[in-house]
């Protein structure tokens, strides 16, 4: 095609110039090379122009999928995060009960439950009855209790001095529930620090006796639902 292209031009020149002398047939020629000359390096910048738009094109997709692979990246990070925010490196959780029974509590009175069989984190004081908080989050806080016939013991569970629940250990005089046991669980957002604990009612007065034999213990405990 090119060479079809070459030789009308040099025609036209040729018919141009045929009046004129001066033209020779050579110097239609060389004004021939020179066009084909001009033509040859045309096509090689033409060339080198879509070799270049091939590059750009492969680093623009090489960014696009590096930029792909970053926000997959940051999306992963930011769930790891969040996990880890709400799932604890270490568990918290607790269980004791009371190696023999509580008879006569007194108002206001905190019970310890001193035989602690599970104290992971070690929050809970056996000594004291008090669970302190090591980590912010929502825990669940149960207790189980039996009492003495014609018993009447009302506890509350209390976080620092806010009473968060209350049970009453209770059994009429004459009922057939000679030994009455009773149970009560709380789930409560409690914040690093807190001080929990079982203790009777400050406002009513206490009859009867708390057992806890291998028939029946008396417990307390609770455990870390998730940490905020």
């Amino acid at each position: 095609m090119l060479l079809f292209i070459l030789e009308l031009f040099a025609l036209s020149c040729y018919q141009a110039y045929a009046k004129d002398d001066t033209v020779s047939i050579g110097t239609v020629l060389e004004k021939l090379s020179e066009l084909e000359n001009i033509i040859t390096s045309q096509k090689q910048e033409l060339r080198q122009l879509k070799e270049n738009e091939r590059n750009l094109l492969q680093r623009i997709q090489n960014l696009e999928h590096k930029h792909a692979l970053k926000e997959k990246d940051l999306e992963n990070q930011s769930v790891s995060v969040t996990v880890q925010k709400r799932a604890p490196s270490e568990p918290v959780a607790f269980y004791a009960y009371m190696s023999s029974g509580e008879q006569n509590p007194g108002q206001h009175q905190t019970m310890a439950f001193d035989h602690v069989v599970t104290n992971i984190a070690s929050a809970y004081n056996k000594y004291t009855g008090i669970f302190t908080v090591p980590v912010t989050g929502l825990y669940v806080l149960t207790i189980t209790l039996s009492g003495s016939p014609s018993s009447q013991i009302p506890l509350q569970f209390t976080r620092n001095n806010e009473i968060l629940g209350a049970i009453d250990l209770f059994a009429a005089s004459g009922s057939v529930d000679t030994n009455p046991t009773v149970s009560s669980t709380i789930i409560v957002s409690l914040s690093k620090g807190d001080s929990c604990f079982i203790r009777t009612s400050a406002s009513y007065t206490t009859a009867g006796t708390i057992y806890s034999t291998d028939l029946s213990r008396s417990s307390f405990a609770g455990w870390l639902v998730s940490a905020t």
